[in-house]
């Protein structure tokens, strides 16, 4: 019987961390076109004597500061979390997904990782609006642009499923994500919402998001680990399918070592019954 190379396997489903199947390569390339755009937009407005035109666009894509123009704009419940026009505000989001979502990825998938993002973001459009009702106004004053609170959903789901992982920081050297996703989240907020309860309202959604979506991930891979050897267990399955592809990003991304025991046990078994499905 063939042995089982996991290395080829590896090799074989995973073309790189920013490959084109990547959410990674998707979403941070949609958020710097976004910003590309706009500026460019906005140079072409100076030069032309029509500064307008950059704020049109803004608007027409950032989240409304009123249920009537979220009305009239609905999309921009989706928008809005690409949108950046600050180079400091496209940075700082876009750095901190890249290092976080990768550790995602690697857990929940291409599919888990881009849930968490526009989940985050959409958990923070609701929390915005809703603090515009609590305030006594009709949505939050102002309108609301930026990545953050998706992001902030990505850094805790990550921190949630993967505590103890550790990352090398500049100057500091290797810490906890447990450590560092905190001291994420009082910068975010204290340095990119310049004192704006209706910003701090929806990044307080997408941390609430990423930590309810961090617990379902780790209650699932939790239960797949335990699950009874034999009977449906030996099945081949939709499910195991994605979970190999999990264990497989997390070997790409953080090598072979990353995995516990029990998942290397169970990337053995599960690729020995994927094989005996398939008939080879």
């Amino acid at each position: 019987m063939e042995r089982f190379d996991w290395r080829r396997s590896v090799a074989g489903r995973a073309g790189g961390l920013f490959s084109r199947r990547s959410a990674i390569t998707w979403i941070l390339g949609i958020n710097v076109a976004v910003f590309v755009v706009l500026r460019l937009v906005g140079a072409a407005g100076l030069l032309s004597g029509h500064e307008e035109w950059v704020g049109a666009c803004v608007n027409s894509l950032g989240l409304p500061g009123s249920f009537a123009g979220l009305a009239a704009c609905p999309w921009t419940v989706l928008s809005y979390m690409f949108v950046q026009y600050e180079p400091t505000h496209l940075i700082f989001n876009l750095l901190w997904f890249a290092l976080f979502g990768s550790f995602l990825q690697g857990s929940a998938g291409v599919k888990g990782l881009t849930a968490v993002y526009l989940g985050g973001g959409i958990c923070g459009a609701a929390l915005f609006f809703l603090y515009g009702v609590a305030a006594g106004f009709a949505g939050a004053e102002g309108g609301l642009i930026g990545a953050s609170a998706a992001v902030m959903a990505v850094v805790l789901a990550a921190t949630v499923v993967e505590p103890e992982r550790r990352i090398y920081l500049f100057l500091i050297g290797r810490v906890r994500v447990k450590w560092v996703a905190p001291v994420m989240i009082a910068i975010s907020l204290v340095g990119f919402t310049g004192g704006y309860p209706g910003g701090n309202a929806a990044h307080l959604g997408g941390a609430i998001a990423g930590i309810v979506a961090g617990l379902r991930l780790r209650s699932v891979a939790s239960s797949r680990r335990h699950r009874p050897a034999g009977g449906i267990a030996d099945c081949v399955t939709e499910s195991d399918e994605a979970y190999l592809d999990r264990l497989l990003d997390r070997v790409r991304v953080s090598g072979f070592e990353a995995l516990s025991p029990s998942e290397r046990t169970e990337l053995f078994n599960l690729s020995k019954r994927l094989r005996r499905g398939s008939g080879r």
